[in-house]
This record gives structure tokens, sequence and C-alpha cells, in this order.
């Protein structure tokens, strides 16, 4: 074997420099990095997806009240931390809005403040007057929810970020939303 074969040879059985290392390792951070943030972004996307279809449910079944006639009620539910709205008309299910699963919905009344977070196989139920468009009704475990201020505040919360109101207006029906 010649010299040159040598050395040829011991330059490709070397390690790596410490300049090839360290962008290796700048590279492998900057993935990294990118990685957790998508993730973020997603759960963050969540939440919003969630507070838009909530949003375009409770707008259905308060337009569906005014219009056609029949017995509508929009049903917000928590099945094992799957949240959905159901979508009822005279009893039965009509239509039903995935929600997702890495959310928390919690709501309140404007005037009383206090939070009240849909939990595991709980419900609410809202309905809205044929004549008004307005709200007429909120059932919550079973029990009719007292309407004392002006509104109905939902938060759309995802665990790592992200959290997206939802306003219902209790005079006019209307359904409102907030980043």
């Amino acid at each position: 074997m010649s010299r040159n074969q040598s050395k040829r040879i011991e330059k490709l059985n070397s390690g790596m420099t410490l300049v090839e290392l360290l962008v290796a390792l700048a590279i492998l951070a900057i993935m990294t990095t990118l990685a957790v943030f998508g993730i973020g972004m997603l759960s963050s996307g969540d939440s919003k997806k969630a507070s838009g279809a909530l949003r375009n449910a409770l707008s259905e079944v308060r337009t569906s009240t005014l219009s056609i006639e029949s017995s509508w009620e929009a049903v917000i539910r928590n099945n094992d931390g799957e949240f959905e709205v159901a979508i009822l008309k005279d009893g039965s299910e009509n239509d039903v809005y995935e929600l997702g699963k890495r959310i928390d919905i919690t709501f309140f009344d404007s005037k009383t403040g206090a939070e009240n977070t849909l939990n595991n196989g709980e419900e609410l139920v809202v309905s809205f007057n044929k004549s008004s468009g307005s709200v007429n009704k909120l059932l919550y475990k079973g029990s009719e929810f007292a309407m004392e201020g002006s509104s109905l505040t939902f938060l759309v919360n995802s665990s790592s970020k992200g959290e997206y109101e939802v306003v219902l207006w209790y005079a006019t029906g209307k359904v409102t939303g907030k980043e």
C-alpha cells in the first residue's frame, strides 16, 4: 500500500470534526424546536376549531328554531373527555358537531360569573324562542340554569395553549366569539 492510499484510508476512518458535530447538534435543536412548536399549534388549533363549531351549532339551532316548524335544541356534552354538540329536532338527533378531545369547556353567566366546567357525562341543553330567537331555556345537570345576566360565556381551552370565547346573548340569541 502506498503512502497516499494509507493517508486516504486514514482520513476516511477519522471521526467527525468539532465543527461537523456542532452543525449536527444545531440542526437537531432546530428540528426539535419546530416539532414542539408544531404540536403546540395543533393543540391551539383544536380549541379554535371547537369554538368555531360551537358557534356554528348554536347559530344553526337558533336559525332553525326561527324558520322551521319543529322543536330544536343544542346539547353540548362531554362523553369521556370527547366534546360534541348534538342538534336535536323534536327530541331526535339531527346532526352532531364533534368539538374534540384535547379541550375543556367552562361556561358562566355574565352576572354571577360562577364558572361551571362541563365534566364527563354532563350536558348543557340550549333552546331558543320561536317568535324572537332569544334564549328560551338552559338546562344543566337536569335543572334549569338561571339566566341572571345578559349572556352566557363559554371558554373553550386546550391543554397547552389557546383559549377562545363564545358568547350567547340571552335577549337576542345571537352568538359571538373572541380569541
